[in-house]
């Protein structure tokens, strides 16, 4: 069975998505969507009227599809992952009928017009806030993940003597230790969450390039510099080559106060975040000897 102890469940969970995904053509992203709709991530979940687990499979569901433990993770996702193929199959596609279907029975879909949602029993809310998630695959992160850092970078909680200068210093949100090269943020400073996590990313993305000895050494342009040659209360950002970190830590997150980008800035961003990735990734291997 696997092991049910998450340390960060979107992650792992996206890792069995992933993999259904290629044994079955059901997209990784509606997994996980539908696993959010139907047990919010709680592999234990058993619901009233009997479906268990993260898919929430009645018995007789996962008898079909060869399931011998309801609560194992993999083999439910599995289960669930092939039952939407099978739907989807059915309804031509159209995602919508085969959410309804899967929620609420191919049987109650066939009550009504083609194209119609049923109300009935919640399905119409169960499809249109599945389809949101589809849509938006990072919401789920930001409800139930930690954010995904680069192999061997932390979020750590900061030192005494950072602790110190985050207090005297509250416009500065977090940064990447010139200790270790984790990330540490600011629990003084007074963000939101879509803001934290903006920040957490920008960080993370100077850490990796400290850890890997990455220097950036492209032409910085003169909005760059002087959009970042202060910050918050006049305090001085730092020199160029901070200045070439937080420039790529935004481009990669999308965040506009880049600037306009340069083509060789781009370049390097983008060959930057492939490395990233390259570092999350668990060889298939790996997940195929995880889920045997």
């Amino acid at each position: 069975m696997a092991d049910k102890a998450y340390d960060n469940p979107v992650d792992t969970l996206q890792i069995y998505a992933d993999t259904a995904e290629e044994e079955t053509g059901t997209p990784a992203d509606l997994i996980m969507s539908v696993i959010h709709s139907e047990s919010s991530f709680d592999p234990e979940k058993v619901s009233k009227r009997g479906a268990v687990g993260l898919m929430q499979l009645k018995p007789a569901t996962a008898k079909k599809y060869g399931v011998t433990d309801l609560l194992d993770p993999v083999q439910n996702i599995r289960a669930g992952a092939k039952y939407l193929a099978e739907l989807l199959k059915k309804y031509n596609g159209n995602q919508e009928e085969a959410l309804a279907a899967y929620h609420g029975g191919p049987g109650r879909l066939a009550k009504y017009p083609k194209g119609v949602i049923p109300t009935a029993g919640g399905t119409h809310n169960y499809v249109r806030k599945t389809m949101q998630n589809f849509a938006d695959p990072g919401n789920l992160r930001r409800l139930h993940g930690k954010a995904k850092l680069p192999a061997g970078i932390q979020e750590r909680k900061p030192y005494a003597g950072e602790d110190k200068f985050f207090r005297e210093n509250p416009h500065v949100a977090g940064m990447a230790s010139e200790e270790d090269n984790n990330v540490v943020m600011n629990p003084h400073s007074k963000l939101s969450e879509m803001q934290r996590r903006a920040v957490l990313q920008n960080e993370t993305v100077r850490a990796f390039m400290r850890r890997k000895n990455i220097v950036p050494e492209f032409e910085l342009t003169k909005e760059q510099r002087k959009n970042f040659s202060t910050i918050k209360d006049g305090q001085p950002y730092g020199d160029d080559q901070d200045i070439r970190e937080t420039v790529v830590g935004r481009i990669i997150s999308g965040d506009s106060s880049a600037g306009v980008v340069t083509q060789e800035q781009q370049d390097f961003a983008d060959s930057l975040k492939k490395q990233m990735e390259d570092s999350e990734k668990m060889p298939k291997e790996q997940v195929r000897e995880l889920i045997r």
